[in-house]
């Protein structure tokens, strides 16, 4: 029994796999500085700072993106950086079968998460969005490979798998800037993983 145990224990090590998610690549949550990027690669995008009717006041938040770029062999494709005082809180990328090979290889099988079905298009009550996936933990850090699929806000039929790393407690503290629609869903996608 003991022996059970301490294999079971010591697998993920054995085996090669990481479970200590920490960021992507050279990326890593809380490290990483705006100053450190690449200025060819990155541009900065500039912060909304009204959403609606209201003023939000979200001076302390810098987002970066890049196109495309080589990571460790792989192409990162639509790769965004979200900064909170100049440390990096969250990451977002599309999620190619290629790094899907390396991550999950890196990290394991994260915990299936349980889809979410979001009605977001008036005209197709009978398509709502779905959004699923798998969820990696370490500490406040959580990777989240999340699949969309279904019809979107304006309507029209969405496809897409994409990876997000990032710090929960940051990101929750960030919910009322526009990120853009990734980390609304990503939270879409955790609040209806909640009992």
């Amino acid at each position: 029994m003991h022996y059970l145990l301490l294999y079971l224990l010591f697998l993920p090590y054995w085996s090669g796999v990481t479970l200590n998610v920490a960021g992507l690549g050279s990326y890593s949550i809380g490290v990483t500085t705006p100053e450190s990027l690449d200025k060819a690669v990155f541009r900065e995008e500039e912060q909304v700072y009204a959403k609606g009717t209201l003023t939000l006041a979200c001076s302390h938040i810098r987002l970066f993106k890049a196109p495309r770029l080589d990571m460790e062999g792989i192409r990162i494709t639509n790769l965004s950086l979200a900064f909170y005082d100049n440390k990096l809180f969250a990451i977002s990328c599309d999620y190619s079968p290629a790094l899907k090979n390396a991550f999950v290889g890196k990290h394991g099988q994260g915990s299936h998460l349980s889809t979410v079905s979001l009605p977001t298009c008036i005209n197709r009550q009978d398509k709502p969005l779905l959004i699923g996936g798998d969820s990696w933990m370490n500490g406040d850090i959580q990777a989240v490979a999340i699949r969309v699929e279904g019809f979107n806000s304006d309507c029209r039929q969405e496809e897409s798998d994409w990876l997000m790393v990032a710090s929960r407690r940051v990101i929750t503290l960030s919910s009322d800037c526009d990120l853009g629609s990734r980390p609304y869903l990503y939270d879409r996608l955790l609040d209806g993983q909640r009992p």
